[in-house]
């Protein structure tokens, strides 16, 4: 009976390792799933790095003049009478 019943669990243990929730084929799925969001999350602190910078630029202790010049140039729509102006993204 004693061996019945640790062959039973035995089993049991067995199936789950190989097709339950927390299995190996699970494990290599979810290996991937790290991978692509790992490359989701540089790109998101590269973009962020990016935003950062142009906000220190617009403080106004370091204000850079270049990038108040592009702001009034977008934001207002200024140019110079020999410029022309075009928007896009």
């Amino acid at each position: 009976m004693l061996l019945f019943a640790g062959m039973g669990v035995s089993l049991y243990f067995s199936y789950h390792i190989f097709y339950g929730a927390r299995s190996f084929s699970n494990l290599s799925r979810l290996d991937s799933v790290v991978v692509s969001k790992e490359n989701a999350l540089e790109t998101v602190r590269g973009e962020r790095e990016v935003l950062e910078s142009r906000v220190q630029k617009m403080r106004p202790g370091s204000l850079s003049l270049d990038m108040l010049e592009e702001q009034v140039r977008l934001v207002l729509a200024y140019k110079k009478p020999d410029e022309v102006f075009i928007v896009g993204n």
